[in-house]
């Protein structure tokens, strides 16, 4: 036969399938008529009831991710990738078919790949259309400037590249498979089986190797998934760009706004080619299958095992955890794993056999994952590599530092939450590397870091199967032949233990040895040159008002001098002696920005640049408040000549005095007991401890946690006004408990 006649034979037969599968060219249009114009419509109609209480720039956020990142068409795209490539490959399913089919005066080569162009045809042109009337709509209901094209394309591209990956998979599985309900299966396993074994593994270390779950927990393993990928890739787009200049494609609206998409074209592309690979080594399959082998569960008989071995991993582990979650029990979780395990043996054999009397057959297979499974498990649980508990020793050891969430457990910097060296969860790639940079190299202070270490061996021996929860502290060392120690251990108890007060002073010991005094306090990083002025906080102030410093020069001799006086602090005076005085430092327009967004009277203290500082004065600092009373500034503590009453705010259940909870019938439920105190006499012994709560945030973490420790909140209120602060003793007054008694 000529090729001219090949191709018109087989141009015949394409037209002639996709007749056959009209039907599902139509389901295709309507179902993605109502995920891309339909639910666009109901937004617009819901955005225009809502259209006084929104700004405009609301309104077009809205209408922009509407377009550019629906969940819905991503979901039904995925779904028809499925139902397209399991409909023209039915076939491969039924007998009769599939000796028809094979019968066509066409080779297998090419029969492949005419069914896989029919499954594409029936779903990319309603696609096409549906896109068309979703601009469409959104130019007649006055939304036009939303249209970017290039945006357009990139989400065309997009959202094609994850039904072209969806349906490879989907017609893989269905080569694979002899029978419909075993493709849909192993379907469902190709599609998030890659990434479940990842979080499967995650599970395990989680459980087992606590110690090393922060080396892998941040891995970008999403290509394990193309729908874990395409979901978050798509869900936060498009992402709003405050530059002129931004890098890549962008788009730009009517207000100057500009929005991007987040390098996902690149990764979409890739995924595209993804499925070609793919599409191709299902050519070869195909071309490998016997076709006597139809009907059963999986046509090459060399997978029933893997694939059997997979599932039960899978359920084992995943139920395990869930018991456990559920229980706190270990037990529990090795009971879940082997029900898991049974249960998997059980699905997948019936569905092998297509017979639910199967279920039990093939049990040396059973019998032998259980055994390999016990022994892995089982050498994990008693960490027979001793790997949560092996810690380089001191000698080898040239640099450390810890890092946690918690502030008081850090040797890292405490005061800018929200640059990347403080993220809210644990640690990250990106900052391992920031910390391996810039480690601690001073002997003291490494003697403490690798004795918080020990105490963290020693809780992985004592209490590992209670850590997971905890509060965690991640521990770096930089060994003299080069090499990075990297370690996450955890409290014994979240709970205000022995172990947590010991823990914290040790990580305050460094915080107050004399090379991180040197570069990581407020005061040794800010750069003079970049602030123009100053804002002071005081704790006698009853309002939030402050005062300006607004000459540089003077500022910048303040906050020399204060550099130079903090080098002589001590955890000892620093916990007993509250700060007077709260520097925060501005660089240039910072002050007029936040008059702008702020109510009459009224400022931020947010650190909103990396040229600002909150930066404590201890009255110990006598250089630096001679230098700030030149300037006009007051340096006053809370004093008891104004003063009418006071209110202590304490939490029940976290009052650790025994006195205090005997003094005070508490009921179990209560949040919070408030006590107002109006005696005088014992007003001194308040405010000796007390400190303002706007300035709170300026004082070493240890300091604020002594003040968790009693759990005390005050409002003090005065004739010019009420001041709410947080009380510093670790012991309650004595004359305070002789009034609650």
């Amino acid at each position: 036969m000529s090729q001219k006649k090949l191709a018109s034979k087989t141009s015949i037969l394409l037209r002639r399938e996709l007749h056959r599968q009209f039907p599902l060219c139509i389901l295709s249009f309507f179902v993605l008529l109502a995920a891309m114009p339909g639910v666009s419509f109901v937004s617009m109609q819901a955005l225009e009831l809502q259209i006084d209480s929104l700004s405009d720039q609301e309104i077009l956020e809205e209408l922009l991710r509407g377009l550019y990142a629906s969940s819905w068409t991503i979901l039904m795209l995925g779904l028809l990738a499925v139902i397209a490539a399991t409909t023209v490959f039915h076939y491969l399913h039924v007998k009769q078919q599939t000796d028809f089919y094979h019968a066509l005066p066409l080779s297998r080569w090419e029969l492949f790949w005419k069914q896989s162009l029919t499954g594409i045809l029936t779903v990319v042109p309603a696609y096409v259309i549906n896109l068309i009337l979703l601009c469409l709509l959104y130019t007649v209901k006055g939304h036009g400037e939303c249209l970017i094209v290039v945006l357009l394309l990139q989400k065309t591209v997009v959202e094609l590249g994850l039904f072209a990956v969806v349906y490879a998979i989907s017609v893989l599985a269905c080569i694979l498979c002899g029978s419909t309900l075993a493709s849909l299966v192993v379907n469902f396993g190709l599609q998030v089986g890659g990434y479940a074994l990842w979080k499967s593994i995650l599970i395990l270390f989680q459980t087992f190797y606590p110690a090393r779950l922060l080396l892998i927990r941040n891995r970008d393993m999403s290509w394990l998934g193309p729908w874990k990928h395409h979901w978050n890739a798509m869900r936060y787009m498009p992402d709003v760009v405050g530059v002129d200049e931004p890098l890549g494609i962008v788009g730009r609206v009517s207000n100057g706004t500009i929005y991007q998409y987040n390098n996902v074209l690149v990764i979409s592309l890739a995924y595209v080619l993804a499925a070609a690979v793919l599409l191709a080594l299902a050519a070869v399959l195909y071309r490998q299958r016997k076709s006597e082998r139809t009907g059963n569960a999986i046509v090459f008989r060399g997978l029933r095992l893997p694939i059997k071995y997979l599932a039960m991993t899978l359920c084992g582990v995943i139920l395990g955890w869930i018991l456990l979650w559920m229980t706190d029990v270990w037990v529990m979780m090795f009971v879940g794993m082997a029900a898991g395990v049974i249960f998997a043996q059980c699905v997948i054999e019936i569905v092998f056999a297509l017979d639910f009397r199967a279920m039990f057959s093939h049990q040396l297979s059973l019998w032998l994952y259980i055994v390999v499974a016990a022994v892995v498990v089982g050498a994990m649980h008693v960490d027979i590599t001793q790997y949560n508990v092996t810690l380089p020793s001191r000698s080898e050891i040239a640099a450390a530092d810890i890092y946690s969430v918690d502030a008081a457990l850090t040797t890292r910097e405490y005061d800018r939450w929200e640059d990347s060296t403080s993220p809210a969860s644990g640690m990250t790639k990106a900052l391992l590397e920031e910390i391996e940079g810039s480690l601690l190299t001073d002997s003291h202070s490494i003697d403490e870091i690798y004795s918080m270490a020990q105490r963290g061996v020693q809780s992985m021996r004592d209490y590992r199967e209670t850590l997971a929860d905890n509060t965690e502290y991640d521990v770096v060392f930089r060994l003299k032949d080069g090499s990075t120690f990297v370690r996450a251990f955890y409290l014994a108890s979240d709970d205000l233990s022995e172990e947590y007060n010991v823990l914290t002073k040790r990580a305050a010991e460094v915080r107050f040895s004399e090379e991180y005094l040197q570069s990581r306090t407020p005061a040794a990083r800010v750069n003079t040159s970049e602030v123009e002025m100053l804002l002071v906080e005081s704790s006698s102030q009853a309002e939030c008002a402050g005062d300006l410093i607004e000459d540089q020069e003077a500022a910048a001799e303040i906050l020399d001098t204060l550099r130079e006086e903090s080098m002589q602090l001590t955890v000892e005076y620093v916990t007993g002696h509250p700060p007077v005085l709260m520097l925060h430092t501005l660089p240039s327009g910072a002050w007029e920005a936040r008059k702008a967004n702020a109510a009459p009277g009224m400022h931020s203290l947010a650190c909103d640049s990396r040229a600002e500082y909150n930066i404590p004065v201890y009255a110990c600092e006598k250089a630096t408040i001679k230098l700030l009373k030149k300037q006009g500034i007051s340096v006053t503590r809370f004093t008891t000549s104004d003063v009418k009453s006071i209110t202590l705010c304490y939490y029940p259940d976290k009052v650790e005095d025994k006195t205090l909870k005997n003094a005070v019938s508490l009921a179990e439920d209560e949040e919070e007991q408030y006590v107002t105190v109006a005696d005088s006499s014992q007003f001194d012994d308040i405010l000796a401890g007390a400190v303002a709560s706007r300035i709170l945030d300026c004082c070493d973490p240890i300091v604020q946690k002594n003040g968790v420790a009693t759990t005390y909140d005050g409002y003090l209120d005065r004739t010019d006004g009420t001041i709410e602060y947080q009380y510093m003793k670790d012991k309650v007054p004595g004359g305070l408990q002789a009034y609650w008694e």
